[in-house]
């Protein structure tokens, strides 16, 4: 560490090399502090934050895993650490972060662009927007908390959509036609469709409710908690977001049909036993 008395002034300066992202010896140089330990003490924090940026995106993207994984949902985490290790960090895994640059990021995003599913179909727009996002946050995370001076994805520009492609929606005799044939084969299969099909519910929504979320006087389906299984472990969790918890109304001949499903054999299925057994596969 060095700090040079400056006598005209009656400041000190703090003077060091370093070794930046291209591996190049640099000197730095900082007037004007007022004491000399405060010279040292920028020498010192200066030097600490250059061997971080030394460190490879892929150790920043796993900090950045560890920061949000108590932060968000469980479905969420795996969904940013899948996305994280299939698509991003292969491509950028020992580049030191700050070496990483616009250009590298648009040749990311077009190699991204030209993948395809094994169907031999191109990602849709709105998984293009979620891959391009988690780049962004580990860029975002290392800028705000670990002094990178700035986000390459910012001048590279985005890709995908955050709004999804056009959904197209099944006519009410269409969904007679396909439901009559579903419920030759699998009853069950049957009635959790017809839930599906007269609520609007998601998915997990659905495979989370029990016989204590129905309300047969008032014919409603109270919407409070939503089921995924993840690593072969079953976890329900509240809704996707506060405007999520409502209650549903139903036609009573469906209030009907789930209570003759429910009570269907002697022991039925208890008050707080899920009503659909099976996963979102099925």
């Amino acid at each position: 560490m060095s700090a040079i008395k400056d006598k005209k002034r009656n400041t000190w300066t703090a003077q060091f090399y370093y070794t930046d992202s291209e591996g190049k010896r640099k000197r730095k140089r900082k007037r004007g502090f007022r004491l000399k330990r405060d010279a040292l003490k920028f020498e010192k924090e200066f030097l600490e934050i250059n061997d971080m940026k030394n460190e490879s995106f892929e150790y920043y993207a796993r900090l950045y895993l560890e920061d949000v994984k108590n932060r968000v949902k469980m479905s969420s985490y795996e969904q940013k650490k899948y996305l994280l290790e299939s698509k991003i960090i292969p491509y950028f895994q020992n580049r030191r972060i700050d070496s990483i640059k616009p250009r590298d990021i648009r040749i990311w995003q077009n190699i991204i662009l030209e993948e395809e599913k094994p169907n031999g179909k191109k990602y849709s727009q709105t998984y293009l927007k979620s891959i391009n996002n988690q780049l962004n946050a580990v860029f975002n995370f290392a800028v705000n908390f670990y002094e990178l001076e700035e986000n390459p994805c910012t001048k590279a520009g985005s890709i995908g959509s955050s709004s999804a492609e056009e959904k197209k929606f099944w006519t009410l005799d269409e969904y007679y036609q396909f439901n009559k044939v579903v419920e030759e084969i699998r009853p069950d299969h049957s009635l959790a469709i017809e839930v599906l099909y007269f609520t609007g519910m998601r998915v997990g929504e659905l495979l989370a409710l029990t016989p204590a979320d129905l309300d047969p006087i008032n014919n409603t389906i109270k919407v409070r908690k939503t089921y995924q299984r993840l690593k072969g472990k079953d976890i329900t969790t509240k809704p996707k977001t506060k405007k999520s918890i409502r209650d549903i109304t139903i036609p009573p001949t469906l209030t009907r049909k789930l209570f003759r499903y429910i009570t269907k054999d002697k022991s039925g299925i208890s008050r707080y036993e899920r009503i659909f057994p099976f996963s979102s596969a099925t």
